[in-house]
């Protein structure tokens, strides 16, 4: 009896995840086939849903010949950070086995697909900008006062506010909350939960500090 080799077969599958809140990615995914070594790259076809599921599919026959090879597999969604995938494969797990099809037909599939898993892609990191005033006078910046991110730690390096009671810091920590703490002369130590929004590359607060 001839044995034919399966004309799809699914190589790669998965759901690309938010890498801070584990859910759907906030823009769609993008997957590009970067390397297929020894082989053909064009004979894959990929499948992406607006939910970031992922599928490739491969002619077995044509693309995936049973030889050591390498995938490389690149992922990415506006305000991500992209990521690569190796997948590698050795001649055992892409040899021929045989499998039985519907009216007693036999054909051949390759023994180690597919390859199942999740992606997390990790989101751009966002600026702060804040104001720290007094909170018995709203309209009275804390000229002098230290502000530093004390959660997640290390955190970054305390920075002083400026005149008018402005600080900044470029890029935070790629978390869901972070925490400042917030300390000057003549008032109380305090800290302030925030958490960050990464569809706006800079966020925005307001803090307060009470007088001893």
């Amino acid at each position: 009896m001839s044995r034919d080799v399966l004309s799809r077969q699914l190589v790669r599958a998965g759901q690309a995840l938010d890498g801070v809140t584990g859910g759907r990615l906030r823009a769609p995914l993008r997957l590009e086939i970067r390397a297929l070594s020894p082989g053909r790259a064009q004979m894959l076809a990929v499948s992406i849903t607006p939910e970031g599921l992922f599928r490739l599919h491969a002619d077995p026959q044509s693309a995936l010949a049973p030889a050591a090879t390498t995938l490389r597999l690149g992922f990415a969604a506006d305000g991500y950070a992209p990521f690569e995938e190796t997948q590698a494969f050795t001649a055992a797990q892409l040899a021929r086995q045989p499998v039985a099809l519907p009216g007693g037909a036999v054909a051949e599939r390759i023994a180690g697909l597919p390859r199942i898993g999740d992606v997390r892609l990790m989101p751009l990191a966002v600026a702060l900008r804040g104001t720290v005033h007094r909170a018995d006078d709203p309209d009275a910046p804390v000229p002098g006062a230290r502000i530093r991110v004390s959660l997640p730690a290390p955190g970054l390096p305390e920075i002083a506010v400026g005149p008018g009671g402005a600080f900044a810091f470029a890029a935070l920590p790629v978390v869901a909350e972070i925490t400042l703490a917030a300390t000057a002369p003549g008032f109380r130590p305090a800290s302030f939960r925030h958490r960050l929004d990464f569809t706006q590359a800079i966020n925005r607060t307001s803090l307060t500090l009470a007088p001893v």
